[in-house]
């Protein structure tokens, strides 16, 4: 792989997302599809961790050479404004030297896959190309875990919860201990519907743990987490797509 990239998913002109966006900006979805283009290879340039110190929706807007798409892309999640400037949600995910490291040891195994079905490659390569494409994080996990077998998953675990709660556990420097995973899983689960809103809640107070919904919270907590479960949704068609797609 040469040069610098982004991920972006093959088939985004027909996301829900690019409707709105296209509708707002009275523009259609190809032209969308051109303006986030342009926005996510000025956030890759200039983006630390996800966020742009100092940048205005004016300056967004100057940078793509589309007027008005900051406010449309804040209006589907897809931007957040504070005071100090602006962060692009879940960039770590979808955008970060980790995220298309995954993407790219993601790609390089398919491509193995392929061979060996067509009986290019044997089995004792399959070790040493999946050992050689593993990330950082991959191969620490086997360090821990000899065998790389992952933890039984309990029953009516809220999946996409789950890998919330994980990833922010990693954004603030304490992931979750494969030998403290099952017993974690067992506790969110133990959640049920709730689950979503209890990962929300500790996120929203910098918990590193899992609480019981708190008194008259609850119920907004619940509809913030089924929001940020919608966002969480298509955002990972998003990443999904650097499982399909490249640029070179």
């Amino acid at each position: 792989m040469a040069g610098e990239w982004i991920k972006m998913r093959a088939d985004l002109f027909t996301h829900p997302k690019v409707f709105k966006i296209a509708d707002l900006l009275g523009k259609d979805e190809l032209h969308v599809v051109g303006a986030l283009l342009a926005f996510w290879a000025w956030a890759h340039s200039h983006a630390v961790d996800g966020r742009v110190d100092g940048a205005t929706s004016h300056l967004i807007d100057r940078a793509t050479r589309v007027p008005g798409l900051s406010d449309a892309l804040v209006s589907v999640g897809w931007l957040e404004f504070d005071d100090a400037g602006v962060a692009i949600p879940r960039f770590d995910v979808h955008n970060s030297d980790s995220a298309k490291e995954r993407t790219l040891k993601n790609e390089r195994q398919a491509r193995w896959r392929d061979r060996k079905k067509n009986g290019l490659v044997d089995a004792q390569a399959s070790t040493s190309a999946s050992t050689q494409a593993s990330t950082r994080e991959e191969k620490r996990r086997e360090e821990k875990e000899p065998n790389g077998s992952l933890p039984p998953t309990p029953e009516g675990l809220d999946l996409q919860a789950w890998d919330r709660w994980q990833d922010y556990r990693r954004q603030i420097k304490k992931p979750i201990k494969p030998a403290s995973a099952p017993l974690a899983m067992k506790s969110l689960a133990g959640y049920g519907t709730n689950q979503a809103a209890v990962v929300e809640q500790s996120i929203a107070n910098g918990w590193q743990g899992l609480f019981e919904l708190k008194g008259a919270r609850a119920q907004v907590n619940r509809q913030e987490a089924v929001e940020q479960r919608n966002r969480s949704v298509a955002e990972q068609w998003l990443a999904d797509a650097g499982e399909a797609h490249e640029t070179v």
